[in-house]
């Protein structure tokens, strides 16, 4: 029973500190969309391992696989849907928080409502794990054409368009940065090597 919570949390963890030093290689967009995607994939494993009676081990299998995919898609676009109500403004932010709430609640909800409604039999169970899977993955499925619908707004095409603006800005001069001390580092390392070659050469003449 503790095998997902501690995946989850250390991928949730891990996850975290990843994004903090390389996100801004990736758009916001990309961020925001792509992972949603794959975790409404990822959400749509364990209906189908239902539904098509698949053997215990290997439904075992594929529901980690799928889990730990999820968590990763969770880590990115959680810690990017920050970055992005952050550039609208803190009302978005609480926005955010009480959508948060909201959306938990309501899994939990269905998922109470699943279990009291059908029988704790082995098909009530898995008619009702389908019925929340298939709710969760549709919650998913709302933000992302919420998100879609919120990019048409003028207003948040100029926030995205300022962060984007800032942010290829940064990864220009980080990379500038890095490719300087990249060549210094490689001059120090000929000029050192010519040094020690011409020192060898008069010892040797002085022999």
């Amino acid at each position: 029973m503790y095998v997902f919570p501690i995946q989850n949390m250390c991928v949730l963890t891990l996850g975290s500190v990843v994004m903090m030093i390389y996100a801004e290689r990736f758009s916001l967009h990309s961020r925001m969309i792509v992972p949603q995607v794959l975790c409404a994939v990822c959400m749509s494993v364990v209906p189908l391992l239902n539904m098509t009676g698949a053997p215990h081990d290997f439904a075992l299998v594929a529901t980690l696989v799928a889990q730990f995919c999820g968590a990763v898609c969770v880590t990115i676009s959680q810690s990017t849907s920050y970055g992005a109500g952050g550039t609208m403004g803190p009302e978005f932010m609480n926005a955010l928080e009480a959508g948060k709430g909201i959306g938990g609640l309501g899994i939990v909800l269905a998922r109470m409502a699943t279990k009291w409604l059908l029988p704790p039999t082995e098909a009530g169970i898995k008619q009702s794990t389908n019925i929340f899977f298939i709710f969760s993955n549709s919650l998913i499925v709302l933000a992302i054409v919420l998100y879609v619908r919120l990019l048409d707004t003028p207003f948040a095409k100029k926030c995205f368009g300022d962060y984007e603006a800032s942010r290829t800005n940064a990864v220009s001069r980080s990379d500038a940065a890095s490719a300087a001390e990249n060549g210094v580092g490689a001059g120090s390392v000929e000029m050192t090597a010519k040094g020690a070659g011409k020192r060898e050469a008069k010892g040797g003449s002085e022999k």
